[in-house]
């Protein structure tokens, strides 16, 4: 035990083992949602449930574990659902694209991310991105979100007279989700870290009451990873939308992965680490290994999840809190009846909420600047109304730099800006 103390610091950081345990069990009640959202999400992609089941536990449990023992800190990593939404909504099912062709370009995206750790520059990258477009981009995905729980409920559908109609209040999918987000949003209030997890729960019980779903079991052996394993299409590289795909993920997982971790040492009163590259890189590194090892086991790429929060409120300090999340995700491979018989609509209240926590960025926003506030809304309504994370990206950078070009500010715009502004540029108006 003593061993353990000196390796995580545990009573050097003013820390217990029992504050580590409590802190661990609270992240891991706050974020086992994942294990249920996740791979629901990827379902709609043609995704077998128990396979990306199987691949969230073990990519999970391998980067917390990662995190906890190479840069302890008390943060939990899991796919990033904003990732898991595009490629579901966006790339797979509006574009067409099959999922072994679009995980080809998530896996390129997670050996990417890796490599631009190793080589020291992700961190570079990600503090480049001016502040309006990184409120913009998270504002734009939690709308993104929020339109794709309204979608799956029936809220809103396909009108050929008007776009988009309203749908039935009537419907009992839209009433348990209205309910359910309503519940969520008390719970959080009254700090009840748990309240995903019960709500999906609930929702689960309703649904087998009304008959809207069937009881598969509570325990049994994991089912195959077979069915995903290694099952990238490489042939897909030689398409032009490969590329395309490829730049947008990328952007999205570089985004996704690192925010959660920037507000996560806020909170933890370690925000001077973000400026500490040696510290940084240690805190990259788990999410990038494991998100180049995800795709390959049929899962989208990875980021810190800001329900860590929840964990170092309860006391959490160190990484040993992180080895407790980790096992208590490993141990969950047994419980795929439980998870796979909750149905779709039983998690929608749950993205939406997710949604309205990253919309809720737009309250540090500075609206001081022309260029910055403008580049903001066009950043944030275009995801939503393009369905597209990517044009959202593109539209945004764009303008951003065209008009601190015309407000003669342009030597406030960083490299990074001009490349991926050109970038954009480029293939929406020279290769479209």
């Amino acid at each position: 035990m003593e061993s353990i103390d000196k390796f995580f610091k545990i009573r050097e950081m003013g820390s217990s083992y029992k504050n580590e345990i409590l802190g661990g069990l609270t992240t891991f009640s706050s974020i086992i949602y994942v294990l249920v959202v996740n791979p629901t999400i990827l379902s709609a992609a043609g995704l077998p449930f128990g396979s990306v089941m199987v691949a969230t536990i073990l990519v999970t449990a391998l980067s917390t574990c990662l995190m906890g023992l190479l840069a302890n800190y008390p943060f939990a990593i899991a796919p990033g659902l904003g990732v898991s939404a595009f490629f579901t909504y966006s790339i797979v099912l509006k574009q067409g694209i099959v999922w072994q062709n679009a995980m080809l370009a998530v896996f390129f995206v997670g050996v990417f991310l890796l490599f631009f750790t190793l080589i020291k520059i992700r961190r570079k990258i990600l503090m480049s991105i001016p502040n309006s477009l990184f409120k913009g981009i998270a504002c734009g995905i939690g709308l993104f979100l929020i339109f794709v729980g309204f979608e799956q409920i029936g809220m809103i559908k396909a009108s050929h007279g008007s776009i988009i109609q309203m749908g039935s209040f009537m419907n009992i999918r839209v009433l348990i989700a209205f309910v359910s987000f309503a519940v969520i949003v008390l719970m959080l209030y009254f700090k009840l870290q748990y309240a995903f997890i019960a709500v999906i729960l609930a929702n689960w019980i309703l649904a087998l009451i009304l008959k809207m779903s069937v009881f598969k079991g509570v325990v049994a052996l994991p089912p195959s990873l077979f069915p995903t394993f290694l099952k990238l299409n490489f042939s897909f590289i030689k398409e032009p939308d490969f590329f395309k795909i490829l730049f947008s993920l990328f952007l999205i997982g570089i985004f996704d992965s690192t925010a959660g971790l920037f507000l996560l040492l806020k909170q933890s009163g370690r925000e001077g680490d973000i400026h500490d590259e040696k510290h940084m890189e240690k805190a990259l590194l788990p999410d990038s290994i494991s998100s180049s090892l995800g795709p390959l086991l049929g899962t989208t790429t990875l980021a810190v999840h800001i329900e860590s929060a929840s964990g170092i409120s309860a006391g959490a300090k160190t990484g040993f809190s992180s080895i407790i999340v980790a096992l208590l995700f490993l141990f969950c491979l047994f419980f795929y009846p439980l998870f796979s018989s909750i149905p779709n609509f039983a998690t929608t209240s749950v993205l939406m909420v997710l949604g309205c926590y990253m919309v809720m960025q737009i309250k540090s926003m500075k609206w001081n600047d022309f260029a910055d506030v403008v580049s903001f809304f066009v950043t944030t309504i275009t995801m939503p109304l393009t369905f597209s994370i990517y044009h959202g990206f593109a539209f945004g950078f764009i303008s951003y730099t065209v008009l601190k070009v015309i407000t003669g500010k342009y030597k406030h715009i960083p490299i990074v800006c001009w490349v991926f502004s050109a970038l954009f540029a480029i293939e929406l108006f020279v290769f479209r």
